[in-house]
């Protein structure tokens, strides 16, 4: 329930954007027609039922994810709207307010979120039975009525005209209502008709419905309604005579409510909103010109793709031949987290980065980072990482030269996390690398001895090779082959244990050599790497690396033509 709901949050402020937006450009497109204005709180609607992101390099969002997903998890909560100034005002707040306690079983901001989000269900079931109640109880009114011509009804028990019904319209009249006001009002609500106005504004309630928490809405769905009932009455007289507008400025003038309602989510009235305004307007009316309808469709574009976009994961060009790690990530301002955790910029990354992974809730990890290859996690000061989220860790590496293979994931707990899950499993830790789009069973290796570049397999491109260590009890060493321009394994094999001092050479011929030096006697030995049987290998004669390496080389093949029988 937390995650839907911080999830409409993060809609509900994108929308916000445009909302403020279009309130403020209304008083500087008077002379615009109206038929615009619901086109543009229909950009809105579409903010809000998106249910994909499309990224582009014109979006004016500043953050498409402002609210973390792991927010109640976070050791100093955060927001990160994209706007500088916003963060700096809102987040000590929250975090004065919500970080936990280091001794607490559980976050507040976490029980807070989670009592908000049966909160909103709680406002959308009410929002949706006062819509029910609202349409049968004018439906009730309507039941003595009598059908006059098509989809027109006389009723007495009325005061004012409207459209009831979706699937199946009708017009529906007072029966005081005399013949010359009943032109004007049965050629507005065939107006509504030919526009889609009776589907446009009970979608338009049900997002309200949805967004209910949300303030800017219920102004951006009241204008809504205005607009609808001002496009309306344009369409009816922009080809009148005169005299005929003055008729229907009478016809609205009678047709007003009485008493106005908070809320009118069905029916759409002839006179139910914005009367004054309406006559005003209708009796002031000039078609609109040629510049400023083309100026009203070059808003309408722009708008549209300004805000029914979302701003580029990574908008940094990257180089695919490029060894250097280049992740994306989603909605993550990098100054906000700069400024956030400055003490993960600038590690010494010289002998890699080690990335410390703990789990606060089921699909919810907090990282910190730690400079070197560390292996002796105990002598750690673990409990003063702060926590970020997977996004702004992979943010924070991307701002090293660092190359993908230089970084290692550890899976593990903090005190403050009260949840307690499976960080021990391989798939787990492998599930970690392809979150932060790294090579899966790049979890099989420790510390990188060494790293080359060869066309080993004869294929007339040069891989890139990885010496290290491997993850295993065994204490064994790894050569690992990948891919052209990729992060991904081609070849993968263990060569040899940690008896032997390996790294890579290079004859006079440009072939490539692991050099193996054993340090109980000095002897050095000269191994080709090269292919065979669809893996990569290392030997010295047909015979791999150091005797106690044989028995862990699993489906190990002989190069053809040998009748070696390597496997004793």
């Amino acid at each position: 329930m937390e995650a839907v709901f911080i999830k409409a949050l993060n809609i509900g402020i994108t929308a916000s954007y445009l909302v403020i937006l279009l309130l403020l450009l209304r008083p500087l497109f008077k002379k615009a027609p109206k038929w615009l204005y619901c086109c543009l709180w229909a950009i809105v609607g579409l903010r809000l039922l998106m249910p994909v992101s499309i990224e582009s390099i014109f979006s004016l969002i500043p953050n498409a994810k402002p609210i973390p997903d792991n927010i109640a998890m976070q050791r100093e909560p955060a927001v990160n709207s994209g706007i500088s100034f916003v963060n700096t005002l809102v987040n000590p707040v929250i975090g004065e307010l919500f970080a936990p306690e280091p001794a607490a079983s559980a976050n507040p901001l976490q029980i807070l979120l989670a009592l908000a989000g049966w909160i909103w269900v709680i406002g959308i079931a009410l929002m949706l039975l006062y819509g029910a109640f609202s349409y049968f109880r004018v439906r009730r009114r309507t039941r003595p009525s009598v059908r006059t011509n098509g989809n027109v009804y006389l009723s007495d028990g009325i005061d004012t005209p409207f459209i009831l019904g979706i699937l199946r319209p009708r017009i529906f009249l007072p029966s005081t209502l005399d013949e010359n006001a009943a032109r004007y009002v049965i050629a507005h609500e065939r107006a509504h008709l030919a526009r889609r106005d009776h589907l446009i504004k009970p979608l338009g309630f049900l997002l309200l419905s949805l967004y209910w928490f949300h303030p800017l809405l219920w102004v951006a769905y009241f204008c809504l309604c205005r607009d609808i009932e001002g496009a309306c009455d344009e369409r009816v007289i922009r080809n009148m005579p005169r005299g005929e507008i003055k008729g229907y400025s009478q016809a609205l003038l009678s047709c007003s409510l009485k008493k106005p309602r908070m809320l009118s989510v069905c029916p759409l009235a002839f006179g139910e909103v914005g009367v004054k305004e309406r006559i005003q307007s209708v009796l002031h009316y000039k078609k609109p010109t040629f510049w400023v309808i083309l100026v009203s469709v070059i808003l309408l574009v722009v708008l549209s793709v300004a805000f029914l976009t979302d701003p580029l994961n990574d908008p940094r060009p990257q180089d695919p031949a490029s060894d250097i790690y280049a992740p994306s990530y989603s909605g993550v301002e990098l100054s906000y987290v700069k400024e956030t955790y400055p003490e993960y910029f600038d590690l010494d990354a010289s002998d890699g980065l080690t990335v410390y992974v703990w789990q606060m809730a089921a699909q919810s990890f907090s990282c910190g980072l730690l400079a070197g290859d560390i292996r002796d996690y105990d002598n750690q000061p673990l409990w003063r990482l702060k926590g970020t989220t997977i996004d702004q860790m992979k943010a924070i590496l991307s701002t090293y030269e660092i190359a993908p293979e230089k970084i290692t994931l550890v899976a593990g707990y903090q005190l403050y996390s009260s949840y307690i899950g499976n960080n021990t499993t391989p798939s787990y830790l492998a599930n970690l690398y392809v979150m932060f789009e790294l090579d899966p069973t790049l979890y099989t290796l420790g510390k990188t001895i060494d790293t080359a570049r060869a066309d080993i397999d004869s294929d007339g491109v040069a891989e890139r090779l990885v010496l290290a260590n491997t993850a295993t009890e065994q204490n064994m060493v790894a050569l690992g082959v990948y891919a052209q321009n990729g992060n991904t394994f081609r070849y993968y094999n263990i060569i040899a244990d940690e008896h032997f001092d390996l790294s890579f050479e290079t004859d006079s011929d440009g072939k490539l050599y692991i050099r193996a030096v054993c340090p109980e006697n000095g002897e050095v030995y000269a191994h080709e790497v090269s292919v065979h049987g669809g893996n990569v290998y290392a030997l010295c004669q047909y015979m791999p690396i150091g005797v106690r390496a044989a028995n862990h080389l699993a489906g190990f093949y002989a190069p053809e033509g040998s009748d070696e029988n390597l496997s004793e």
